[in-house]
């Protein structure tokens, strides 16, 4: 009751727009593994945009119980400034151009919360 599933959003970076790899079955296959978890379960889900890694945007997902979601709102909030550290910390190391800053990663985390609430 009190636990949180931690997993990548999605399996692969993502495909190029108008790219072919979107129509295959394995693409498919590979993104709904993820993406269909909370909504197949009857679970509740928030994404955390932490950033950008090689170019590519990185997000984790936390999945609770059905009914928890104060909880995961609650624990979301309580941890945010440390994934957001760790993010940091993983994109100064390699040097990326393309990170989000703490504001912009707040302000979409915020949004997102405000939609997920709705």
């Amino acid at each position: 009751d009190e636990g949180i599933l931690v997993i990548p959003t999605v399996a692969d970076p993502p495909p190029k727009l108008g790219g072919k790899e979107i129509l295959s079955q394995d693409y498919q296959s590979r993104a709904l593994s993820l993406l269909s978890i909370a909504s197949i379960s009857g679970c509740c889900q928030v994404t955390v945009p932490l950033g950008f890694y090689d170019k590519y945007p990185v997000s984790v997902s936390l999945i609770a119980r059905h009914g928890g979601d104060r909880f995961l709102l609650d624990t979301l909030k309580a941890m945010y400034a440390i994934l957001q550290e760790q993010a940091d910390i993983a994109a100064t190391s390699k040097s990326s151009k393309n990170v989000v800053s703490k504001e912009q990663s707040a302000e979409i985390a915020k949004e997102k919360s405000m939609n997920f609430s709705a």
